[in-house]
């Protein structure tokens, strides 16, 4: 595994006025994750933790603080003290989609946040419960919503995220009559999924993987630019039907910024 000393450490002793005459890290770091345990986010978030914090020989405590769609843990993080020892695991709903949606945050993803490193890129996979198990692909998902107007449940990790955008994007440009289903987190809306309370939806591979190779959910496309390594024997979207879905949300690492007085 590639050591994340170089350039990481080199980012978050950035953080910190105290840098050049303390060793860094002295103390635990604190990571946020704005989303519920169990989802992509807090997935990649441990993952990522555990390689860190034997690399720099100090804990990494993961925080989950969902809700908001992201902006709690957004703000909970812009109002900590700047010494490199608090971390925001931004997505795009933190930094590009609440932004874009909200007019009223409380946080300024520009000026309240210095970045500090992209450690991951997700692509998206759109899944169906095994009620749809016979489905091969978009095409099939699509006939069924427009022969069973109405009919058809989408869920989503939450309003605004995106997931949730991706399949207004397939209802607007295929004009699809579905209901969609909001969850608090990618791991409950999964979970709707199985259950059979929503018929598919958008959501991220390390969020789904383990449930399409177990069989309770089924994968039909995958949103990358090439096929997923994870997933080889899933399609690619096809476009233009999902009007180019962006296949990368961003995931990466952020702190709050020193503000020295001029």
């Amino acid at each position: 595994m590639t050591s994340f000393k170089p350039c990481m450490l080199a980012a978050l002793l950035a953080a910190s006025p105290l840098a050049a005459f303390a060793a860094y890290p002295e103390q635990p770091i604190r990571l946020v994750v704005p989303h519920p345990a169990g989802g992509s986010s807090d997935i990649l978030a441990r993952t990522m933790a555990a390689a860190m914090s034997k690399d720099l020989g100090q804990s990494i405590v993961v925080e989950n603080k969902g809700g908001g769609n992201g902006a709690i843990a957004a703000h909970s993080v812009a109002s900590a003290k700047p010494d490199g020892y608090t971390l925001l695991l931004a997505t795009a709903s933190t930094h590009g989609i609440n932004p874009t949606l909200y007019r009223k945050l409380n946080y300024d993803a520009v000026k309240d946040f210095a970045p500090v490193t992209l450690f991951a890129t997700v692509p998206n996979v759109l899944v169906v419960g095994n009620a749809h198990k016979q489905m091969n692909g978009l095409k099939d998902l699509i006939e069924y919503m427009k022969a069973n107007p109405g009919k058809t449940n989408m869920g989503s990790a939450g309003s605004g995220t995106p997931g949730h955008l991706a399949g207004v994007m397939l209802k607007d440009a295929e004009r699809l009559d579905l209901v969609h289903v909001p969850f608090k987190g990618g791991a409950p809306a999964i979970s709707a999924l199985i259950g059979g309370q929503t018929d598919f939806m958008f959501t991220t591979i390390p969020g789904a993987i383990s449930h399409i190779k177990a069989g309770s959910i089924k994968g039909l496309a995958v949103s990358s630019a090439e096929r997923s390594d994870a997933l080889p024997d899933l399609p690619l979207l096809p476009r233009p039907a999902c009007l180019d879905l962006k296949p990368y949300p961003g995931t990466a690492w952020w702190r709050p910024p020193i503000r020295r007085s001029r």
